[in-house]
């Protein structure tokens, strides 16, 4: 059967969720597979596909839109920064 730790699966989030307090739907998953983009989307946040490793590939299989995608992980401040100023998603405490 099918593990519910393995991605998109969202055991392992759940889990480290529960053991570091924090909400899995207000994370950002970054990665280069579908999978990777399936559990954030499975968890309810927000997913970011990277072009590097396997991601030029995935971006040309891709059924569905991330909701952004970035050539290296070296982008994603930029684009949280970018994203906070205009939508208010993250906030300074």
């Amino acid at each position: 059967g099918e593990s519910n730790t393995r991605k998109p699966a969202p055991g392992l989030v759940l889990e480290a969720a529960a053991s570091y307090s924090f909400d899995p739907a207000q994370a950002i998953y970054v990665g280069d597979k579908a999978s990777d983009l399936l559990l954030g989307r499975n968890l309810g946040g927000r997913d970011v596909l990277v072009r590097t490793g396997y991601g030029t590939k995935t971006e040309q299989e891709l059924t569905f839109q991330p909701w952004a995608t970035i050539d290296s992980l070296a982008n994603l401040p930029n684009l949280l920064e970018t994203d906070a100023s205009h939508s208010g998603y993250l906030k300074d405490e």
